[in-house]
């Protein structure tokens, strides 16, 4: 089977960074994206890091209705993005 999602995992951010909100809404890296015009679910993993390392995965979908020029989008967006979230 070949399927049409895909989590990509972002850098790895340190111990004792606070993990955001708790919601995919609530993420900087999400916010960011929407501002581009760019829908993509963005959140932390894990969930609850306790106080350790953490990383925000953010899953993209390749279904029928997006398009290259979509994914193109998004991988011209996203390191910006993620630079501007760097704490």
């Amino acid at each position: 089977m070949i399927g049409s999602m895909v989590t990509v995992p972002l850098r790895l951010e340190p111990a004792g960074t606070p993990v955001p909100g708790g919601g995919q809404y609530d993420d900087p890296v999400h916010a960011g994206l929407q501002r581009h015009g760019i829908q993509a679910s963005v959140g932390p993993w894990p969930q609850r890091s306790n106080g350790g390392p953490w990383r925000r995965l953010v899953r993209i979908s390749a279904a029928p209705y997006v398009s290259l020029a979509d994914l193109e989008l998004l991988a011209g967006a996203l390191p910006g993005v993620v630079r501007a979230t760097a704490g």
